[in-house]
């Protein structure tokens, strides 16, 4: 679902509020899933990172990776969880722990860095609705907005963590950015280096976060005081 400009200044003010995330973080690790669903968990050690640590919003950044989608990353908070299959054979059984992550998380607000989550989010609920999978708890999934924190279309995650002017950046991705690399990491079992990727992309992005909340605060603020809008 597209989100507009005034929904975006409400939605920055939103999510600086607090939340319990140790409750929420418990639930998605503790999630019923088949055996062949991986999960892993990782708290990640900021203090590596010249001190950064991200600004505990209400937020999860979500990235996919794999056409079709193998992988999903969540970010919340320090949190980085990855859901994963290794074989396509579990597909649907993933894409429903998909749902009912989404499901359970939606009170805060998803970011991702392209519009490829928001297609895939629909294409996934539209896939097991046809083979006749009883969705009608995940409806929502319809209308369900993923914040794109691209500036434009073709902004690479390089680029925008570049004009963040931070001198914070994560490094060590082993695909080099290079994603047409996931099958054929995928094929050959090298999960390790797809999760490593996608972590590595999701930090980036936790950076780009901040530069979409100073936008939208500063010019919700604007339009409150000057305009009158609020």
């Amino acid at each position: 679902m597209e989100v507009n400009d005034l929904q975006k200044w409400n939605i920055a003010k939103k999510i600086c509020g607090n939340y319990n995330f140790e409750a929420l973080i418990t639930q998605l690790k503790n999630i019923h899933r088949p055996s062949d669903v991986k999960l892993i968990s990782i708290t990640h050690d900021f203090q590596t990172k010249d001190t950064y640590k991200p600004v505990p919003y209400q937020v999860v950044i979500v990235d996919f990776e794999g056409s079709p989608v193998i992988l999903m990353g969540l970010m919340i908070n320090d949190t980085i969880l990855t859901y994963y299959i290794e074989n396509y054979q579990y597909l649907n059984d993933f894409y429903m722990v998909i749902l009912e992550v989404f499901s359970i998380a939606r009170d805060l607000t998803f970011f991702c860095f392209s519009a490829y989550e928001q297609q895939e989010i629909l294409r996934i609920s539209t896939a097991l609705s046809e083979q006749g999978y009883n969705l009608s708890r995940y409806n929502f999934i319809r209308l369900f907005p993923i914040i794109n924190l691209q500036k434009e279309k073709f902004e690479s995650i390089t680029e925008a963590v570049f004009s963040t002017n931070s001198n914070i950046k994560f490094t060590g991705d082993p695909l080099f950015r290079n994603i047409k690399l996931i099958s054929k990491l995928f094929f050959t079992k090298r999960f390790e280096e797809i999760i490593s990727h996608n972590r590595t992309c999701l930090l980036n992005e936790s950076l780009i976060l901040l530069r979409w909340l100073k936008y939208y605060k500063i010019s919700g603020n604007y339009r409150e005081t000057i305009l009158g809008d609020g």
